[in-house]
């Protein structure tokens, strides 16, 4: 099962820019010591979700990921807004009988897609041709294009791989999330 929260900084930084010196870097505030930075190298652990279970949920586990910002500028005229995928710990939840190595495994899924959909967001933010008048609308409208994506990815997923548990669907899941992982999802 996958909740999302999509953290939107956007708005924020802008305001935030005018106010700030001619060079800086404006980091999102929700970032805290529960929360995952993804990282190929650290995967998550029964230990990350840190949530009581959800007694009314039919799933076995709820992994909450989204999106943070970090932008930084050096003038008027420079911005860069890098979209970061991260775990939120303390909204993470698995009932102790499905503790086991399919489940993480399903759950991590879960992170690497959200990681998947921040990489196809920054490369449409990198590919974005700057338009002083237009940014703060286009820049949003990057990000919740990519939002939506993420929960229809999220939303397909669970839905071949556990509504029923399909064994084989999870297994052709697993090898396309490791194939876009590695293509850096272009």
């Amino acid at each position: 099962m996958k909740i999302v929260f999509s953290v939107l900084f956007v708005f924020c930084f802008f305001s935030a820019v005018t106010q700030q010196k001619k060079t800086g870097s404006v980091q999102s505030k929700y970032v805290s010591n529960d929360t995952l930075h993804w990282n190929k190298c650290r995967k998550l652990t029964w230990d990350d979700f840190k949530c009581m279970p959800d007694s009314t949920s039919t799933g076995m586990a709820g992994t909450s990921s989204g999106f943070i910002t970090k932008s930084t500028y050096s003038s008027d005229t420079t911005i860069s807004v890098v979209i970061i995928a991260v775990f939120y710990k303390n909204k993470s939840w698995v009932k102790n009988e499905y503790m086991d190595s399919a489940t993480l495994k399903h759950e991590q899924g879960h992170f690497d897609i959200t990681e998947i959909c921040a990489r196809r967001a920054n490369l449409a933010l990198k590919n974005y041709k700057f338009n002083k008048a237009t940014m703060k609308n286009d820049i949003n409208k990057i990000f919740y294009d990519f939002v939506d994506e993420q929960n229809r990815i999220h939303d397909l997923y669970d839905k071949e791989t556990t509504k029923p548990i399909n064994n084989k669907k999870q297994r052709e899941w697993d090898a396309k999330i490791a194939k876009w992982l590695q293509s850096n999802c272009e």
